[in-house]
């Protein structure tokens, strides 16, 4: 596996996962796995809301090899190193932080969540604690009810929606 990445505007990347799957051999191994629902789940993002279910170990072995890859610390290197590079002032946000100091003091990870029948987000800043929010998308075609927007601020001015079809599958945001 491997992620490429384009720029698509400031502080917005594009990346690309190539894999060794199709959909529907993805889709097949979510499909199988036990979903717990996010408000009796203890990982919990969005405040833990119905419509929504998580999957905090999986037990397909595609599954778990794609979730180890994204969360590994060669990824995050990665993808700290090519926001730096696409982006310098992003150290002026941090205090000066170099993307070396960026790597050593965050965390990093991933996890599957499924947004069932129902499921809304309200437009929402991310925390000032995140350092950059990357979604992975595994829907066949691309449908702009399920897909999300960027703002470069809190007005809507510059908005930039992300497609959501398996081939655009990951967007990372520096915040």
């Amino acid at each position: 596996m491997k992620i490429t990445t384009n720029i698509l505007r400031n502080k917005v990347l594009r990346l690309h996962l190539t894999m060794p799957y199709d959909y529907a051999t993805i889709a097949r191994e979510l499909k199988n796995e036990l979903w717990t629902e996010h408000a009796q789940s203890y990982e919990r993002a969005n405040d833990g809301v119905n419509f929504r279910a998580v999957l905090p170990t999986p037990q397909s072995p595609i599954l778990k090899e794609i979730l180890d890859f994204v969360s590994s610390d060669e990824i995050k290197k990665q993808l700290i190193d090519q926001l730096y590079k696409d982006f310098p002032g992003i150290a002026n946000t941090w205090e000066g932080w170099d993307s070396t100091k960026m790597f050593n003091v965050t965390t990093w990870g991933g996890q599957f969540l499924k947004d069932n029948p129902g499921y809304q987000l309200e437009k929402h800043l991310d925390t000032r604690l995140q350092i950059a929010t990357g979604l992975i998308y595994f829907t066949e075609k691309d449908n702009p009810d399920w897909s999300t927007t960027y703002y470069t601020d809190q007005t809507g001015i510059d908005k930039i929606r992300i497609e959501n079809n398996f081939v655009n599958r990951l967007i990372i945001c520096g915040n």
